[in-house]
């Protein structure tokens, strides 16, 4: 039996045989018209030679339904037997021939067989399972990688940092270092970034034991702030440059836990604190009851003054119950102060009795003439209650087991 399988083929769906390698014309090959040819397709297809055009060119029918890429090996039929059985055996023999051929290749649908992809020369697309790409950095850019996929993990420049870096994300215990030892905090062995650190001689009284802080060295000096500790209900802060050991002493932070908010907005440090007004239902400010203030009668306190109580028993007169009397420290009573900023309302007066009631009265403002000296005097004037846009500031001092410090303290609200 004869096969022609020189070259390899590309059909087109008008019929057009194209050759690679081939020689359909050449003598001796027995090529003819009316012989069988098939195409290692999957599955193989058989056609018939209408037109030998040129040693490259062949007519077929019928047309493929679709066309058959250039590269596909094939087989021509060039025996002279006629017979049935002789055709059958030329046929067996070409199935056989394209089996042996198709049996490396796997077929379509699910694989478990196949190992490599070889002669895949086209990179798979991302929807296919791949990137598309031929090079890594082409595949990082298809992935949407940026550079830090490249970088090695340490603190050196152009690194990622990784947990622990620089006492950031730092797990377990961290050795402290002491900020009374001079020569080790200038040192270049003193630790950087987020560490622990302690001060043995607890200086202002405020950084003692061992807590974190934020260092910045740059040769051997060292700029530092300290995580925020707590003292009396109070929070603290040390934070400042360090050249010779000796930090900075530590510093109050005013937040709204420790300052209260005049009726004109102005902060003052303040705790325990009571708001005196006419009634609840006179009072006109929205903000009379703000952060941790509660109505206790006829004004509001602040949670370190709970327990007190205030009543209005006369026109301006208010009485204050439950405390030790007005604060002795600082300031501990406030007028009623216009909210846009002009100054006081009324003038206030507070008296104390020996059990710590507080009696608060307000007056009106008086202007008189001073003979002696011929000033303009203030003076008090009649008795008045509390304008609905105002309220009395009092500061106290309060029973121990009544005072309620807190640790978990806002720090946006600063002076």
């Amino acid at each position: 039996m004869g096969l022609y399988k020189a070259g390899k083929i590309a059909i087109s769906t008008a019929g057009a045989a194209t050759g690679t390698g081939t020689a359909w014309t050449t003598a001796g090959t027995g090529i003819r018209t009316g012989q069988t040819i098939l195409v290692n397709t999957n599955p193989a297809q058989q056609f018939t030679i209408q037109t030998i055009n040129s040693a490259t060119s062949l007519t077929l029918s019928p047309v493929p339904a679709a066309a058959i890429p250039a590269g596909t090996t094939y087989a021509i039929l060039t025996t002279d037997a006629l017979s049935v059985d002789g055709l059958g055996s030329q046929v067996a023999e070409a199935i056989t021939y394209f089996k042996a051929s198709l049996g490396g290749r796997a077929a379509s649908g699910a694989n478990s067989d196949i190992t490599s992809l070889g002669g895949l020369s086209t990179p798979l697309s991302l929807e296919q399972g791949g990137t598309g790409s031929k090079t890594a950095a082409d595949a990082r850019v298809a992935l949407q990688l940026g550079n830090a996929a490249t970088a090695t993990i340490g603190e050196n420049s152009g690194n990622v940092m990784g947990s622990g870096s620089f006492g950031l994300g730092l797990q377990g215990s961290h050795a402290a270092f002491n900020l009374d030892t001079s020569p080790a905090m200038v040192s270049l062995l003193a630790p950087k970034g987020m560490v622990p650190f302690r001060n043995e001689a607890n200086i202002s009284g405020r950084i003692n034991g061992t807590s974190p802080g934020i260092w910045i060295r740059t040769g051997g000096v060292f700029a530092y702030i300290s995580v925020p500790h707590f003292d009396a209900g109070n929070v603290y802060i040390s934070g400042g440059l360090i050249a010779d050991g000796t930090p900075t002493s530590a510093r109050m932070l005013y937040d709204n836990k420790n300052t209260t908010k005049a009726s004109n907005g102005v902060l003052s440090a303040a705790s325990p604190v009571a708001r005196v007004v006419q009634s609840k239902s006179a009072c006109l400010r929205p903000d009379i009851a703000e952060d941790s203030f509660e109505w206790c009668g006829d004004g509001v306190a602040n949670s370190e003054a709970r327990g007190i109580e205030i009543k209005r028993t006369a026109v301006g007169v208010y009485s204050l119950t439950g405390s030790m009397g007005f604060a002795e420290d600082s300031w501990h009573l406030k007028a009623p102060a216009d909210p846009a900023g002009n100054g006081d309302l009324a003038i206030v007066e507070g008296e104390q009795a020996e059990d710590g009631t507080l009696t608060i009265k307000l007056f009106k403002k008086r202007y008189k003439l001073n003979e002696e000296s011929g000033d303009i005097d203030l003076i008090p004037g009649i008795p008045m209650d509390v304008p609905a846009n105002s309220w009395i500031d009092v500061r106290m001092e309060m029973p121990a087991s009544k005072v309620e410090h807190k640790t978990d303290v806002a720090i946006e609200t600063t002076t």
